[in-house]
């Protein structure tokens, strides 16, 4: 659940629509989560946005908790006070937390603000102590490739051994966040090796797995294609009304069933649209082909094949 479209940082790689200040209220948030309750999900997720500025959040938090959800929280850790750190133990169990710099000037340049980047890093520890899970999410830059040690030993410093990246998903001209297959090669080569010395590590959004020709390292650093574009989950979007992902803003209504029965998503999740060698391949059901919202952007179709694909 996308729940405020309000954030203190301005990243270049972010979707959400700021032009509106927007708050998911708390009557609202308890509709969507009772008919998750009625159709059995387990998990619930709140993100923005920055989560913690939504006005409402300790009353959604509180009511996930009371409910059994399994809650998981998205946020950038830089409004993060005694009091929400105590909200956060009593209602959280798994935090993803956004880590675009490894110091300030890189953070600066890439999230667009002048939040104290040392402030940030203490709030990662304070985090870690608390929470059960903590994860940190960095989107593939140039400038993480040209620092990918940098920001390993960084978040190793904090404590953290679970690291997310993510494969750029840009409709601009940023040449920051335009990343050849070269580079992207390059990345699963040093998470491979890092993976060697303990850190959980992954490319966690969709990259076809015939990027490499060594089946061992992308099984090893691409989490494959499932936890997006729709196949086994989908997004409230602030604005009011349920999507297919982060990336693709289409609005499928306001009910969770019929949102997620909706002729778009069961085409995505057909693959029909892959091709035969693709549809063949065992690994299918982790790769799901590489990314929807990627091939739109390349294809101006959702269904052909990914960029990447070989």
């Amino acid at each position: 659940m996308e729940i405020t479209t309000k954030c203190n940082l301005n990243c270049r790689t972010c979707t959400i629509d700021k032009t509106k200040s927007l708050d998911v209220n708390l009557n609202t948030a308890k509709e969507i989560m009772k008919e998750c309750k009625s159709l059995g999900i387990k998990a619930v997720r709140f993100t923005g946005g920055e989560p913690l500025l939504n006005k409402y959040i300790e009353n959604i938090l509180s009511y996930a908790r009371k409910k059994g959800f399994y809650v998981l929280l998205n946020t950038n850790a830089t409004a993060i006070s005694t009091a929400t750190l105590k909200l956060l133990e009593k209602t959280v169990d798994n935090i993803l937390i956004s880590l675009q710099g490894f110091n300030q000037e890189s953070d600066r340049a890439l999230t667009k603000s002048n939040i104290d980047f040392k402030r940030k890093i203490a709030n990662m520890v304070r985090l870690k102590s608390k929470i059960p899970i903590v994860r940190v999410g960095t989107v593939i830059s140039k400038t993480l490739i040209k620092n990918m040690e940098k920001y390993y030993r960084l978040i190793r410093r904090i404590g953290i051994d679970n690291w997310e990246l993510y494969r750029p998903i840009v409709n601009n001209n940023d040449s920051e966040f335009i990343i050849s297959k070269k580079e992207l090669l390059k990345v699963m080569g040093f998470l491979f090796e890092i993976k060697k010395r303990g850190m959980k590590v992954k490319i966690a959004n969709p990259v076809p797995f015939c990027i490499t020709n060594n089946i061992d390292v992308s099984l090893a650093t691409l989490l494959g294609a499932t936890a997006d574009d729709g196949h086994s989950r989908i997004v409230w979007d602030a604005k009011g009304y349920f999507k297919p992902s982060y990336f693709i803003n289409m609005n499928l209504g306001r009910n969770i069933k019929k949102s997620w029965e909706s002729p778009f998503l069961k085409e995505i999740r057909s693959l029909k649209y892959l091709p035969i060698k693709c549809r063949e391949c065992k690994y299918l059901k982790w790769c799901m082909g590489g990314s929807r919202a990627i091939t739109k952007i390349a294809t101006n179709s959702y269904f052909k094949k990914d960029p990447l694909f070989k």
